[in-house]
């Protein structure tokens, strides 16, 4: 009959070390962005000097009723812009400097074919501040960039508007499949004399996994529904605005390098545009619009 030997004091604690190693090795080597079964850890991951380029595709169809007729106009407007990180601010938020490579916008309507002039535009670059969750903190040098004229009807715009929803917001938690987490932004442009304030809410569900040519990304679908509402004078006359906006928006997320791959987004916008003064009317208007957005490299 064997004698077994019972375990000193020593070994006991060597076999504990041993197993803490293994259960610290495992930790170690999750990554970074988490996974399926714990939630994943969605952040933009960006280094210094890092580029990204992305083109984006718009397009917009807007109807008017104004005097009992029908007013239609359709815009399309490509665009391709550069994103580089110059470094991280006091609350590591990324810093980043933004520059137009190319952009087109013309314009179809009644009156024929109206391209609107934003060569000016091609090369000019402003700073914008983004947290590592994709949220915009700050702009930085846009008064130095022309306003966009879109004539005399429509009048004038300025450059940030076209940048406002840049990046899918993230959620500051682990997420897992099916999850959802909401976003609720307001903000105030001034287009032609009028004072718009926004107020959207955002529902972001993450759906899954999508493959976008050779880069396996999460899938997000979001539903935004929201207000506008505004108030101004034109040439003597006093200008209300009021709407509603909602739409989809489907982004295409690389999980691992922290990488917005695609968005593809639809919206529409039913308002009302009151005109008092000279001459009064109720302008009904509804707008369609589509967005594209790829990353090229």
């Amino acid at each position: 009959m064997t004698t077994k030997t019972p375990l000193s004091p020593l070994r006991i604690v060597g076999f504990l070390i041993l197993i803490l190693s293994l259960l610290f090795g495992c930790a170690a080597k999750k990554p970074l962005w988490g996974d399926a079964k714990t939630g994943f850890i969605l952040k933009y991951r960006m280094e210094p000097d890092q580029a990204f380029t992305y083109h984006n595709e718009t397009t917009e169809f807007t109807t008017l009723e104004m005097m009992g007729q029908s007013m239609e106009t359709e815009t399309n407007r490509p665009m391709t812009y550069s994103i580089k990180v110059t470094g991280l601010d006091d609350n590591e938020n990324y810093l980043t400097e933004i520059t137009i490579d190319s952009i087109y916008w013309r314009s179809h309507s009644m009156q024929g074919d109206q391209e609107v002039d934003v060569k000016s535009l091609i090369g000019e670059s402003f700073g914008l501040t983004i947290s590592p969750l994709g949220k915009r903190v700050a702009f930085k040098n846009m008064d130095r960039l022309p306003e966009i004229d879109l004539g005399q009807m429509a009048g004038t715009r300025d450059v940030k508007s076209l940048f406002e929803s840049l990046l899918v917001e993230l959620p500051q938690n682990p997420v897992k499949i099916g999850d959802s987490w909401k976003i609720t932004e307001e903000s105030t442009e001034n287009r032609n004399n009028l004072d718009i304030t926004t107020i959207a809410e955002t529902i972001n569900t993450l759906e899954g996994y999508e493959t976008i040519g050779d880069t396996e990304c999460l899938k997000i679908k979001s539903q935004t529904s929201g207000t506008l509402d505004g108030s101004g004078n034109m040439r003597g006359m006093d200008v209300a605005f009021e709407g509603d906006l909602e739409g989809p928006t489907t982004w295409f997320f690389d999980y691992k390098t922290g990488v917005l791959i695609q968005a593809v987004s639809e919206m529409v916008v039913e308002a009302t545009i009151a005109i008092s003064g000279q001459a009064n009317m109720t302008i009904p208007m509804v707008t369609e619009g589509k967005c594209v957005i790829n990353l090229v490299r």
